[in-house]
């Protein structure tokens, strides 16, 4: 028996870590440009060429976009470390 949920490989799948990706470059091109603060979720969505409800089922939040943007930045500081004590 097969299971009909899409697994990690699935087109489906690609396609959604594609869309958080281009959310995610959105809002670090607009951050760069402009403070937390003034970026708003419209402004990504427009800058991603994406509708609010796919940001909302992508990040949650805006504050769960910014924990990505942690979460990537602690994997990178575990990278360079890692490499340096190699």
């Amino acid at each position: 028996m097969t299971s009909s949920a899409p697994g990690p490989g699935t087109l489906r799948e690609r396609k959604k870590q594609r869309v958080r990706e281009e959310i995610y470059n959105a809002a670090l091109d607009l951050l760069a440009e402009q403070p937390y603060d003034k970026v708003s979720v419209d402004d990504i969505c427009a800058r991603a060429q994406v509708g609010r409800a796919t940001f909302f089922r992508c990040y949650g939040t805006k504050a769960g976009l910014l924990a990505e943007f942690n979460r990537r930045l602690a994997e990178l500081a575990r990278t360079a470390i890692a490499d340096r004590d190699a």
